[in-house]
């Protein structure tokens, strides 16, 4: 378990690390979430001045009993020229080669830049192929896919919602997480493992009714004060 191993290292440098819920039992024998087919951990794209969102997954991955695949972005991406011709091409180098050692499904950052259009697609397959072909997978998502504004959250870009739900007919359950922080510590809320029950059939609709529910689940998980949505991304 050498991704859950070096989790476990990275996220000792975390000074206070506190878990609500009960994200064992999720694999417990004889609990209802260790029968489902596989479980998709869905969180918040938590971030702040001095705290960048990897930590988020680290922490989680430190905590789950069992390897994690995650779909990770492949480029910080940004709106000027220094740094879109800069720290994009040096993250897009060190990404590629985390994913290549670890085992995770780069996926084009978003907002989505028209040329990647195919290898999103393509990473959409990839993470399916691998789905199919696991026993029970367990699988790491944040549905935001970029920094939204500070204390707030933002709906999933179009096309997350038809992605989680093609996971979810595959039988993977959805963990919520809500990741925050509370004084000096890391909080990471895990919510009951759920089903999707939308109930359009029409496919843009259904991928925000999708997109919708899983964000809903997420909030739950938060604090009031930062549940509240920014402006509805397309």
């Amino acid at each position: 378990m050498a991704r859950a191993r070096d989790s476990r290292r990275l996220a000792s440098g975390i000074s206070s690390l506190r878990v609500e819920g009960n994200p064992q039992a999720l694999f417990a024998d004889g609990g209802r979430a260790a029968s489902e087919r596989g479980l998709l951990f869905t969180f918040n794209h938590y971030s702040r001045p001095g705290f960048k969102v990897w930590w988020i997954p680290i922490a989680l991955a430190s905590i789950v009993p069992c390897e994690m695949h995650w779909v990770m972005a492949t480029a910080w991406t940004y709106p000027d020229w220094l740094r879109s011709h800069t720290l994009t091409p040096l993250s897009t180098w060190l990404f590629h080669r985390l994913a290549r050692v670890y085992g995770f499904t780069p996926m084009p950052p978003m907002p989505p830049r028209p040329w990647e259009l195919a290898a999103r697609a393509n990473a959409v397959r990839e993470v399916l192929r691998w789905t199919r072909a696991q026993v029970r997978p367990v699988i790491g998502l944040a549905p935001e896919g970029m920094d939204p504004p500070p204390g707030k959250m933002m709906m999933p870009p179009a096309g997350v919602g038809r992605f989680i739900d093609r996971l979810a007919r595959l039988g993977l359950a959805i963990v919520p997480v809500g990741a925050f922080e509370e004084g000096e510590a890391l909080c990471l809320n895990f919510g009951e493992p759920y089903s999707l029950d939308a109930q359009s059939d029409e496919r843009h609709t259904r991928d925000g009714e999708v997109g919708q529910i899983v964000m809903q689940h997420i909030a739950e998980r938060l604090p009031p004060h930062l549940r509240s949505f920014a402006q509805t991304r397309t």
